[in-house]
C-alpha cells in the first residue's frame, strides 16, 4: 500500500530535503517525549505534551500521491472529548514546487465509515471505496496542500469517536494545525474543509466549532456529501436492519457508549455482543462488520434504549446543524443513496438556510452513496476554487 512505502527510488533533491527535514524533526519530536516514547507509529508518545495543538509527534515520508508531490504519515497532537490531549493520525500531502507568497492554502479531508478497529484507519493504506488517495492528486494539482485526518481513536489509543461530532470536528480542525507546524510548510491560514458520509457530518461540525476551537483559520468553504446528519432517527432505524445498517448501528452503539460512560452490553443481546466485540478484536472493519450484519439480519439492539431520555438526547446532540456555518456550504447527494436518506438530509439543508448559512443543495438522480464524491470531484474543485478566489456564491436556499 502506499502508506506503508517511502518515497520513491529516485526522488528530486526537493523530495530528499524534505523528507530528510520532516524525519529530523521527528527525530527531535520524539527525543522531548521522554525515555518511554514507543517506536510503533501510532503509540502514543509518554509524556503526551498539552500545546500547541496540531503539534507534529511523529512524521514518516510516504510515497507520494502524485508524481513530484510529497506525502506524510503523520500523528498529531489533538483534544478529545474531555480536552484532555490524545494523538491523532493523518495522512499529509504537499504539492510540487514552492508554495506560493502567502503559504498554501489547505483543503481537510474528512473519510467516510471505514470502522471503529485501529486497522480500519485510512493512513494505514487500507482502501475504502472513494478515499484520500482518490481525492488527493485532484487537491495537490490545484496547488493546494492536503490532509486527511484518521478522526479520534482510529488507529491511535482509545475508542474512536464516530460519529461524535465536536472530536471529530477537533480532529479535523488540528490536522490543518498540524500541516502548518511541519517544517518548512508554510500555510495561508485559509482553509476548505471536504468530507463524504461520516466526513460529511465531521466537516458541519468543524464548520461549527472553527470559529470558537480555531479562531486563526479563516475556513472559506465546507463541502459535505451525503452527509450523516439525523443520528437519532438513524439509529433506532438501523437498530432493526442487518447488513451495512447493523455495521453502523454497531459503530454508533460502541461510539457512543465509551464516549458517554455507558455500559455497551446495556444496549445489545448478549450473542451480538461477544460476536461483534469478537469481530472488532480482530480488526473487522466495515465490510467485514456488514458480512456479520447480513448474517444476523439486524443491530441485537434492545429497542428500550431509543426510549431513555438521556440516551436520546446525547445521539441527537451529535447530529449537525445547531450551530452557524463560518462560510458558504456545499451539500450533495445521489437520490439512489441507500446509506444515508435524502429525507435526512433535505431536512439537514432546510435547518441550515433556516439558521441563515448559505447552501447550495444539489441533488444527482440515480446515484449511490459512494457517488456523491466518486463522480463530482470536478465540481468540488470548483466550488473550493471560486471560495478560495473569494467569488461570488449563489445559494440554494429559498
Amino acid at each position: 500500500s502506499r502508506a506503508g512505502s517511502v518515497v520513491g527510488d529516485n526522488p528530486s533533491p526537493v523530495l530528499q530535503h524534505r523528507a530528510m527535514r520532516a524525519l529530523a524533526f521527528a527525530l527531535v519530536v520524539l527525543a522531548g517525549c521522554g525515555d518511554d516514547a514507543p517506536a510503533d507509529f501510532y503509540a502514543t508518545p509518554r509524556p503526551l505534551p498539552v500545546t500547541p495543538l496540531g503539534l507534529p509527534l511523529r512524521v514518516e515520508a510516504i510515497a507520494p500521491f502524485a508524481p513530484g508531490t510529497e506525502a506524510f504519515r503523520l500523528l498529531y497532537l489533538s483534544t478529545g472529548l474531555r480536552d484532555e490531549p490524545v494523538a491523532v493520525s493523518a495522512l499529509v500531502g504537499l504539492p510540487a514546487g514552492p508554495a506560493p507568497a502567502g503559504g498554501y492554502d489547505v483543503v481537510a479531508w474528512a473519510h467516510g465509515t471505514t470502522g471503529i478497529a485501529d486497522a480500519c484507519a485510512p493512513s494505514t493504506g487500507r482502501r475504502f471505496n472513494h478515499d484520500a488517495y482518490d481525492v488527493a492528486p485532484d487537491v495537490l494539482a490545484e496547488g493546494w496542500a492536503f490532509v486527511a485526518t484518521d478522526y479520534e481513536g482510529l488507529g491511535t489509543e482509545g475508542m474512536h469517536r464516530y460519529l461524535v461530532g465536536d472530536s471529530e470536528a477537533r480532529s479535523v480542525l488540528d490536522s490543518v494545525r498540524a500541516v502548518g507546524q511541519l517544517p518548512g510548510v508554510t500555510l495561508s491560514r485559509r482553509a476548505a474543509f471536504w468530507g463524504r458520509s461520516q466526513g460529511g457530518h465531521a466537516v458541519l461540525f468543524a464548520g461549527e466549532l472553527a470559529g470558537s476551537y480555531a479562531p486563526e483559520l479563516t475556513v472559506v468553504g465546507v463541502l459535505a456529501g451525503a452527509p450523516a446528519s439525523d443520528l437519532l432517527t438513524a439509529f433506532g432505524a438501523s437498530a432493526f436492519l442487518g447488513g451495512r445498517s447493523a455495521a453502523y448501528n454497531w459503530c454508533m452503539g460502541f461510539s457512543f457508549a465509551d464516549a458517554y460512560g455507558l455500559d455497551v452490553a446495556t444496549l445489545y443481546d448478549g450473542d451480538t455482543l461477544a460476536r461483534v466485540q469478537a469481530a472488532l478484536e480482530a480488526g473487522a472493519c466495515l465490510p467485514e462488520l456488514t458480512a456479520l450484519g447480513l448474517e444476523f439480519g439486524g443491530a441485537g439492539m434492545d429497542p428500550l434504549v431509543l426510549e431513555d431520555p438521556g440516551f436520546r438526547a446525547f445521539v441527537d446532540a451529535n447530529s449537525p446543524g445547531r450551530r452557524r456555518q463560518p462560510a458558504p456550504v456545499r451539500i450533495h447527494q445521489g437520490l439512489a443513496d441507500a446509506d444515508v436518506p435524502m429525507a435526512a438530509t433535505a431536512l439537514l439543508v432546510n435547518a441550515l438556510c433556516a439558521a441563515g448559512d448559505e447552501v447550495e443543495y444539489v441533488e444527482y438522480p440515480g446515484e449511490d452513496h459512494p457517488s456523491s464524491t466518486a463522480l463530482h470531484e470536478p465540481e468540488m474543485v470548483a466550488f473550493t476554487r471560486a471560495r478560495f478566489d473569494g467569488a461570488p456564491f449563489v445559494s440554494t436556499c429559498p
